[in-house]
């Protein structure tokens, strides 16, 4: 786990590892594919929340910060205003279900059926409180082994895991102005797309799909 952080006299980012996951294999049990990916999230999430401990406590308390300009200390309060990451690690960051799942937007409740369609454009927003006092109660549930049909039942309505999202202890994030899935961020580092034709521009929004034609495009990322 690497964090980037830009000097502010020279602008120049530095990339700094602060934490190393470990791999988790599966192992031959009964359902040992499930028990392996529960494995892997719980060790995931205690290992975002060991890294930023001090910072998560910060938002919330503040840290003292000198300012030599004005001679004088100030109050800071961190916090996340986006996270960069792929798909696959933005499901996990949240603990929210990948694959086939019904709901597979983490900004919106928008069904599968209905990604890239015009339906998509009024779905419901993902409520940040509502979606954290789910996963809460499923993860109760798991550790309790108890209610296994209302357990399956919040996997299959909401899309989520029986897991608490170590970001959510974060000030602004479970807190006003409820942030929680709006700060996940696409990362463009992950993809490669190369158009040098007069195309379509396409515009993508919480699996929507919008059009805007002849306009000429050529963008690469890489």
């Amino acid at each position: 786990m690497r964090l980037r952080l830009v000097n502010i006299d020279d602008d120049a980012p530095v990339w700094i590892t602060i934490a190393y996951i470990p791999v988790i294999p599966t192992l031959q049990e009964t359902a040992g594919e499930a028990r392996a990916r529960q494995r892997r999230t719980n060790i995931f999430q205690r290992v975002l929340y060991a890294a930023l401990r001090s910072t998560i406590g910060a938002s919330h308390g503040g840290v003292a910060i000198y300012d030599p300009v004005g001679q004088r200390t100030l109050t800071a309060y961190p916090r996340i205003l986006a996270y960069l990451c792929d798909q696959p690690e933005e499901r996990a960051v949240v603990c929210l279900k990948q694959g086939q799942c019904a709901h597979p937007c983490t900004s919106c409740m928008v069904n599968l059926e209905d990604s890239g369609s015009p339906e998509a454009v009024s779905a419901e927003e993902r409520d940040a409180l509502d979606g954290l006092q789910k996963q809460w109660e499923a993860t109760t549930h798991r550790l309790r082994n108890r209610e296994s049909a209302r357990l399956l039942d919040l996997h299959a309505k909401y899309s989520l895991n029986a897991s608490m999202p170590a970001l959510a202890c974060f000030a602004g994030l479970s807190t006003a102005p409820f942030l929680m899935y709006k700060m996940i961020g696409f990362d463009a580092l992950h993809v490669r797309l190369s158009v040098s034709v007069p195309v379509a521009w396409l515009s993508l929004s919480r699996g929507d799909l919008s059009v805007n034609a002849n306009v000429p495009a050529t963008r690469t990322d890489s």
